[in-house]
This record gives C-alpha cells, structure tokens and sequence, in this order.
C-alpha cells in the first residue's frame, strides 16, 4: 500500500480529523482543507477569508496602574475599590504575569494583548463578564502575549464583517475554561501563524453562520468537551495546522 499517497488524502486527513474530535457525539459542521485559505458560500462559490488590510488605528489609550502590583480588579460600574471599569486601558497596562479579576457586568472595547496575562470571571452562580467588541474595523481581541488565558468570561463581537471576535497571531498561547464567545462577524477565533488555542468546556456561537473557530497556517490546538452552535462551520482547520479535540458537539 502507498502509505505516502494514502497520508496526503484530502478525504484521509478529513476522516482523521472527526475521528478525533467526535467522541462518541454527533459531528455536523466540520470542514479541513488544504490549499487557500477561504470559505466557501453555500453555493459552493469561494469567500474571501478574513480582511488582509491593516486595523483601523485606535483611539490613545491612557495607561493606568492597579492598586495592587500584578493584581487588577475590574469593575464595570466603576466600584471605588477596583482598578477601573475601562477594559482597554486595562489591556494596554498589562504586564507580564498580571491577573485580571473581573467582576459581573460587560466591558465593551477593543483590546490588545501583548503580554502574558490571565483573565478571570466570577464564578458561576455569580453573574456574568463579558468583554464586547463592537468596531467592524479590527478584531474584538488581538492577542499576541506569549501564554494569556480566560476562565468564567464571555466574549460577544456585535460587529458584521471580516474581523474575528479573537485573533491570535504569532506564537501566542491562548487557553479558555468554562468560557463563550458569540460573534456575529465572518469569524469567532481565528488562530494563525504559529499561535495555539485550547479551550476546555466553552461553547463557540456564531450567529450569523460564520465559523466559530479556524485554524490556519502553523496553529495548532486541543478541543475539550466544547459546544459549537449556530455556525455555518464549527471548527475549520486549512493548511498545515493541527487540531485534536474530544467529547465536542456541533449544532
């Protein structure tokens, strides 16, 4: 048997990939490809992918300092013994290793993070923290910090558009626990370049039948117990990046 031929089958490689991520559930949107980077309408006509043109700049962000070195609180009904209630200031002053604690409510701005940093939301039972993106012009998140990690926090992007609510780019190390993200653009996550994203018990809504997450390039990724609903696509993996995941379900 030509095992070459065999490991190069686009069909193959299609069979490997549900394979790993059903678990024993049923499987609906799930589309590897090889070659261009591209949606595909449903027409079976090509779609371009997200937006190559540059991010609109941003407003001038003022750094600020936590009360606390490494420990931020934020709280978005501007509470007297938080941080602050301003989400992109919060992001633009991060260094390395800080833990952001942010209390129930919505946070609304676009935000890059450029360092290793974790995010934590209240528990559950507690109210909800969501980070809305809501400027069609660039992604909800740019993460380009080498580890950054989410627990207990909800990401809605309520822009139409090309841009992703998350795009992690270079070698970023994104991980989410117990977390959602809802966009209502072309894409949720978009992983790319060297980035890697792993997400455990998080559920991935894209409501105008995007794609809930992509991988493209050389990203990589794992995929626990997650929950992808109203998409077009759930996962969508092209080029030479890898996935493996288990116990998914798709809608």
């Amino acid at each position: 048997m030509n095992w070459r031929a065999l490991l190069q089958s686009q069909w193959f490689q299609l069979c490997l990939l549900v394979a790993a991520l059903s678990g024993g559930v049923t499987i609906y949107n799930i589309v590897e490809r090889q070659g261009a980077s591209e949606n595909v309408s449903s027409n079976g006509t090509p779609t371009p992918g997200p937006s190559a043109a540059p991010n609109v700049p941003r407003r001038g962000v003022t750094k600020i300092k936590p009360k606390t070195t490494g420990r931020w609180i934020v709280d978005a009904s501007g509470a007297r013994d938080a941080d602050s209630s301003d989400i992109e200031a919060v992001t633009a002053s991060l260094s390395d290793g800080d833990v952001v604690n942010l209390r129930a409510g919505t946070y609304t701005g676009t935000c890059e993070i450029n360092v290793s940093a974790s995010f934590v939301g209240p528990p559950a039972g507690k109210g909800a923290a969501t980070i809305r993106g809501l400027d069609a012009r660039r992604a909800g998140l740019t993460i380009s910090g080498k580890k950054v990690g989410f627990e207990n926090v909800s990401i809605s992007f309520e822009a139409a558009g090309d841009f992703p609510a998350a795009q992690i780019l270079h070698d970023a190390s994104v991980e989410m626990k117990n977390c959602a993200m809802s966009t209502q653009s072309k894409f949720g996550i978009l992983a790319s370049e060297k980035a890697s994203f792993t997400a455990q018990e998080t559920e991935f809504r894209a409501v105008n039948a995007g794609c809930c997450l992509k991988y493209e390039g050389a990203a990589q990724g794992t995929l626990t117990r997650c929950r992808f609903l109203a998409g077009r696509w759930g996962v969508e993996v092209v080029n030479n990046a890898q996935v493996q995941g288990s116990n998914c379900t798709f809608q």
